[in-house]
C-alpha cells in the first residue's frame, strides 16, 4: 500500500539523471531511502537547522565558504588581504605605527 494519500503531497521535480542515480546509490550504502532522506531534509531546512543540514551535506559550511573564497582569489576576482591586529588590511597599503 502506498503512503501517499492523506494529508500527503506527492512531489515531484527535474533532476539530472547521473546526479540523482548517485544520490540514490549515495541513500542505499547508507541504509536508507531517497525518501527518507529528503523528508529528513525538508524537517531539518524547515526547523532552522542549517548546521544540521550542512552535516547531511557532508561539508561544514565554513570549508565551502574557505573553498568558495579561495576560488575567487584565484580567479582575481578578490584582492590578497591580511588580517592585522586591528582588523583586514591590503598588503600593498604601507602599515604606519
Amino acid at each position: 500500500m502506498s503512503n501517499t494519500g492523506r494529508k500527503k503531497k506527492l512531489a515531484s521535480f527535474n533532476c539530472d539523471q547521473r546526479k540523482w542515480e548517485q544520490f540514490i546509490a549515495c541513500c542505499n550504502s547508507k541504509g536508507t531511502t531517497a525518501t527518507a532522506t529528503l523528508l529528513e531534509f525538508i524537517e531539518l531546512y524547515l526547523g532552522d537547522s542549517q548546521d544540521k543540514v550542512d552535516a547531511i551535506g557532508g561539508n561544514d559550511l565554513d570549508e565551502r565558504l574557505d573553498s568558495k573564497i579561495k576560488r575567487m582569489f584565484e580567479k582575481g576576482r578578490l584582492e590578497p588581504q591580511v588580517r592585522l591586529r586591528g582588523g583586514i588590511s591590503n598588503p600593498k597599503t604601507p602599515i604606519l605605527s
